[in-house]
């Protein structure tokens, strides 16, 4: 038997249907919102075949039909659509093909959310791929790629992973940094195995916050920070209150004197007094050490190699472990490990991930004893009690006092099946 494919026929047929046959549709959806709203007329037998979304509105609405100008017929309302690309989703449906510019990231992206929207599965992956294909774009919109495929689009967000790894200066240096919500800004903030100065991640909180304290144009990195000589007290306190979050996660002295006096201190009255006096310190008093937000010697990441050969840890937690350890140098008086850290994986969503390290005023990270393992003073507590062994007795627990974080949201006892003990050696 032959089969004779006419899709391209049927494809006009139907594209000159949804465009002629006006006075036969039944559905009107509304599209868009105040000055840019547009209603489009089409037919529910073609909707109900070919989307799942639209045959579910249409179900739920045939008991809510409303008269419109006259017209009997279904209104479904989309204000958060725009109608330039919903027209190009309707024809989709109508001709089965989709025309867009590949090369307008604001049309392209904003295609894979209204299919995101409306459930459009066979779009969603053939979309994302075409943002992939152009990273250039992505580049320069990053931050918006980032922030709007957090829950929903995992190559791209994995992309985005990978590139904020190796290239951090694109995210901090994005023209689009400001759309970033605080959530987001918070965890970019927290990993401190990123390879940008730290002056420059000053410079983007500072114009972030501005953006998000003031009605100003919008501020991007090649964009000058104003001025704050003239700045009123009220000015710096709603600066002050919008990054109070974020100043700590500024490792200061790692910013050169000179930058610090040209782009930190200017902003003098939204850094806490006590914080000031101690970064001061360290510029100051260079014979002395300095605990401004816990400094620590770096590692460079080339002369680091980690072989993992591990059942426990999943290979898509290496790059995270990698980051945590050259953050790290062990020290070297028995029981006083200042640099050791305490980590929580989630491998479900590498995200959720925690690490805790030393507070100021830790004075023993590291226990040892005969019949325990691992033992981190104030945190992790792995015990096997008089017989040495971690499943036999309830014996282990976790405390977050001198780590600052909580590894288990309860105090209560638990039992180890196994662990994982590597070491690391710097070639």
């Amino acid at each position: 038997m032959k089969t004779l494919k006419l899709c391209p026929q049927l494809t006009k047929d139907y594209i000159s249907f949804y465009e002629n046959e006006k006075t036969s549709a039944d559905v009107i959806i509304r599209v868009g919102k105040e000055e840019n709203v547009k209603d489009f007329h089409a037919h529910s037998f073609v909707l109900v075949v070919r989307s799942q979304y639209f045959r579910k509105e249409i179900e739920r609405m045939k008991d809510k039909r409303k008269d419109e100008e006259g017209e009997k017929g279904i209104i479904i309302e989309k204000p958060e659509v725009t109608p330039s690309l919903f027209e190009l989703i309707l024809k989709y449906y109508y001709g089965g093909n989709l025309s867009f510019d590949e090369n307008n990231f604001k049309e392209t992206f904003g295609l894979l959310l209204i299919s995101k929207e409306l459930e459009i599965i066979e779009l969603l992956e053939l979309l994302e791929d075409q943002l992939l294909n152009s990273p250039n774009q992505i580049h320069q919109n990053f931050s918006t790629t980032l922030q709007l495929s957090l829950e929903s689009f995992n190559k791209l967000y994995e992309f985005c992973l990978k590139t904020i790894q190796e290239r951090p200066e694109i995210i901090f240096k994005s023209k689009d940094f400001h759309l970033l919500n605080e959530d987001t800004l918070f965890t970019l903030l927290q990993n401190q195995g990123l390879t940008i100065k730290e002056v420059e991640k000053w410079e983007s909180i500072i114009k972030w916050g501005i953006h998000h304290s003031f009605t100003t144009p919008t501020i991007d990195y090649n964009t000058r920070i104003p001025d704050v000589t003239l700045w009123t007290k009220d000015k710096f306190r709603d600066l002050a209150n919008t990054l109070q979050k974020f100043i700590p996660l500024i490792d200061f002295h790692k910013i050169e004197p000179e930058n610090f006096y040209e782009e930190v201190k200017p902003f003098k009255k939204i850094i806490d007094k006590s914080l000031y006096n101690e970064i001061l310190k360290y510029y100051i008093v260079s014979s002395k050490k300095s605990n401004v937000n816990n400094p620590k010697p770096e590692v460079p990441t080339s002369n680091v190699h980690i072989r993992l050969s591990s059942v426990l840890i999943e290979l898509d937690c290496f790059q995270l472990l990698i980051n945590w350890i050259n953050e790290t140098i062990p020290g070297t008086s028995l029981n006083r490990y200042k640099e050791s850290f305490v980590f929580k994986l989630n491998q479900k969503d590498i995200r959720q991930s925690i690490v805790g390290r030393p507070v100021a005023d830790a004075v023993y990270t590291i226990e040892n004893h005969p019949n325990n393992g691992p033992c981190f003073y104030g945190a992790l507590y792995i015990k096997g009690g008089n017989h040495g062994d971690f499943k036999r007795d309830m014996l282990c627990y976790c405390d977050g006092a001198n780590y600052g974080v909580q590894l288990r949201k309860t105090n209560s006892t638990f039992s180890v099946d196994d662990y994982e003990v590597y070491q690391v050696i710097k070639e």
